[in-house]
């Protein structure tokens, strides 16, 4: 998910939040000029979770890729 679909999207619970292996919200540098909270979408997103991982990533600027990279490698099995 990105950022400028709001920061209510992770307290929705869909199934993406839910469900996915990862969740990677992106665009994370954009927030302030959406208004969006990156902290409490962060917050939101671990609570919705329930340990599952997520990254919170801006990955035009390279952030968050070396999470992403890492989870494929460990838990996809490359």
């Amino acid at each position: 998910i990105d950022t400028a679909a709001g920061q209510d999207i992770p307290r929705k619970k869909g199934p993406g939040v839910l469900r996915s292996d990862l969740l990677v919200i992106n665009k994370t540098d954009l927030a302030t000029h959406v208004g969006v909270d990156v902290a409490q979408m962060e917050k939101d997103a671990r609570a919705n979770r329930a340990g599952r991982p997520f990254v919170m990533a801006a990955l035009r600027q390279r952030m968050g890729v070396s999470e992403i990279v890492d989870f494929i490698s460990r838990d996809g099995g490359l």
